[in-house]
């Protein structure tokens, strides 16, 4: 799960990663190259395990980073540790999947979930104006 605190948000990553990965190359996901500085710039995680970067190898760390844009605010959703190693490696760019709010919505559920099914009806319209989809 990746939470953002914010919204009271909470993204089931590795749904989203396996949705991405059926996608395969899908018109609808933009690959695009970034600057690993920029993208530093971004809200990362703060949990970053030192152990986990020196270890990491070299295929592993030119897997594309994903990114939500929610609000104007962009967010690292997958790859922070990804990210790190490859400034540490002095590496310039990455290569970045900007993920769809319409996508980012399919796998998004409230922090907290509402008991009945009215209030969990609310939550995800909630969300669905958090995310900026028309409704």
């Amino acid at each position: 799960m990746y939470i953002i605190l914010k919204w009271h948000l909470e993204i089931r990553i590795h749904e989203l990663i396996g949705y991405l990965t059926s996608l395969q190359r899908n018109i609808e996901l933009k690959l695009v190259s970034a600057s690993v500085i920029d993208i530093l710039e971004f809200n990362t995680s703060h949990e970053i395990k030192m152990e986990h970067i020196n270890s990491m190898n070299e295929s592993r760390k030119t897997q594309p980073i994903l990114i939500a844009c929610i609000q104007n605010e962009c967010w690292v959703i997958d790859g922070n540790h990804r990210l790190n190693k490859r400034e540490q490696d002095g590496d310039i760019e990455c290569d970045v999947i900007l993920i769809p709010n319409e996508v980012l919505y399919k796998y998004s559920q409230p922090l907290i979930q509402g008991k009945s099914d009215r209030r969990k009806r609310k939550q995800m319209e909630d969300i669905k104006e958090i995310l900026e989809i028309p409704t």
